[in-house]
Parts: structure tokens; sequence; C-alpha cells
């Protein structure tokens, strides 16, 4: 099997944990500029409002720090292609128990369009991510980075649980066709590598894990008919980490589960899942930090132009 590029977002977690201690280094990398396409898509455009949430965990569970994500993006056909623009990205973050703070929009990302192969016909399309010499090589951008390949995902998953083999026909599973019907796929030899992100992350090595789900049956979300897909997925993660201008081993493990909705056109409509990570980071003086983490991630249909 060909190595195909994909993410883990360990990778994400473990980053915010030096960043939340005030530790994240500063890229000298200067952002490129980029001139928009700013093309109009054939209708359907399909919006989708995305929420992320990192909390990370002290030895017994209890929230330290906290970080969210909200943003909007719209996609729709462009002559072969799907475009994609992100119409809106705001973060803010915190410490557990402290004031809240205002969003704060990151303007790098707003606006921010491209076109890709859409998943009919290249179901590799996240090598064909648009460049991204304009985001600044920082923590922030960073997370644009995973944020931009987990909207890009859903596509991935839903082709691999009801179009495998068709899309995938070196994974040997059957499609997730009735009402019951489990799905388990073992890709732990499978080793799939992230792009390095100066003074974040680098020297990435992951598998692809253990991939499973299950389709449990039909549901409403507001007027829309939908199946419903339960999905998991275990992982392990090598990568070297950034922090006062050290470089830092980091190794670990992540686990999610969540659970999709699809329309009658197995577009997405809902979903959402919680990832669980641990990890250990070789940090200076010989200390080792032990990451307990979570993810909360949501992404809703919110308009069909």
């Amino acid at each position: 099997m060909k190595h195909k590029k994909h993410t883990d977002f360990a990778t994400v977690l473990a980053v915010f944990v030096l960043a939340a201690a005030g530790c994240a280094s500063t890229s000298s990398v200067l952002p490129v500029p980029r001139n928009p396409l700013n093309l109009v898509p054939e209708p359907p455009v399909r919006t989708y409002r995305v929420e992320v949430t990192y909390t990370n965990q002290d030895d017994i569970g209890k929230p330290t720090d906290i970080m969210e994500i909200r943003a909007t993006v719209s996609a729709g056909i462009y002559g072969a292609d799907e475009y994609c623009r992100w119409e809106s990205y705001e973060r803010r973050q915190y410490r557990a128990g402290a004031q809240i703070p205002d969003w704060q929009t990151y303007e790098p990302a707003v606006g921010f369009d491209y076109l890709i192969a859409p998943r009919k016909r290249e179901p590799d399309y996240i090598e064909n991510l648009p460049n991204l010499d304009s985001i600044p090589r920082d923590l922030t951008g960073f997370y644009f980075y995973i944020n931009m390949i987990d909207f890009h995902m859903w596509d991935l998953y839903i082709n691999l649980f009801l179009r495998t083999p068709e899309i995938f026909p070196d994974i040997p599973a059957k499609p997730l066709k009735n009402v019951g019907d489990t799905m388990r796929i073992d890709l732990r030899d499978l080793f799939i590598p992230l792009i390095e992100w100066e003074n974040v992350s680098s020297d990435l090595v992951q598998t692809a894990g253990i991939i499973h789900a299950e389709y449990l049956g039909s549901g409403k979300v507001g007027t829309t008919k939908t199946k419903i897909l339960s999905f998991g997925q275990e992982q392990t993660i090598e990568q070297n980490i950034y922090g006062m201008g050290m470089k830092m081993p980091y190794r670990g493990t992540n686990r999610f589960l969540g659970h999709m909705h699809l329309d009658d056109k197995n577009q997405l409509v809902l979903a959402s899942y919680r990832e669980f990570v641990y990890s250990k980071v070789k940090a200076p003086m010989g200390q080792t930090v032990i990451v307990h983490s979570e993810r909360d991630y949501r992404i809703e249909l919110v308009a069909i132009e």
C-alpha cells in the first residue's frame, strides 16, 4: 500500500501544551502575500460551521488550559474541482477557571480560498492541498493548517466507510450498506507524515492505526433525514516539537470516538467526536512531561445556497 498523507490531532495538542505555558517559538519564515481566487462556484454552495475545543489536563484529569476555535467554511463545485473558502476563523485561549477572553480573528485565514480535486476523482486529495506560504509559520498558523485538513478528512472517512473498495481497492473491507453493518481496518503498518511547520513540529511519523465504524441507523437533523454512522480511530505518533528555541522528542497515542449524520446523497450534515491524547515529551534538563489532553470537534451544515 502506498503511503498517504494524513494527520494526527495529537500533534496540535502536544504543541498547545508548550504554547499555553508561554514557551512556543516564533518562526523566522515570513509569509508570502497571496492573491485570493474569489471564484463563484456552481450552486448549491454548502456552508459549514466548525467548532473545536482543546483542553489540557493535569495528572488527575482536571482541566488546566483551554483553547477554542470557531470558523465557517463554504464549499461548492467550480469546473472540475471543488472550491473552498474560509469565511471566518476565530480563536481564544485561557487558563481553566479564568475569565474567558473575547474571540480574536485570525486574519491570514479569513478569505483563504482554493480549488481541490473532488472526492469522486481523487481519493488522495489531501496531497493536493493548496500552497500555504501565505500562512505564518507560527502556532496559530499550524492550527489553521490542521483545521483545514480536518475539514477535508470527512470526505475521506465517508469514502472509506461507504465506498471501499471502489475508492480504496487495496483495503480489505466491505462498505457499510445496512443498519448494523460494521467495519474494522488495521492500518498500523501504514506510516503517514505531516509536513514540517518550522519551530512548531518536525520529523513527524505516525501510523494510520486501527479504524472502526458502524452503521447505527437513521435520524433527523432539523428537517433533513439522515443515516447515522459511528466511528473511531487509534493511532501512535512520534515527532519533534519546539519550545524556548529547543527541539524536544514527543511520543504518544491518540484515540477518538464520534458519529456523523449524512443526507440521502451521503453529504455531511452534522458530525462530532471526542479525542483523548496521552503522550510523553522529553523536555530540557532530563525532564519528561506527561501530556493529557482532550479535543472536542463539531461540524454542522448551516446553509445551502
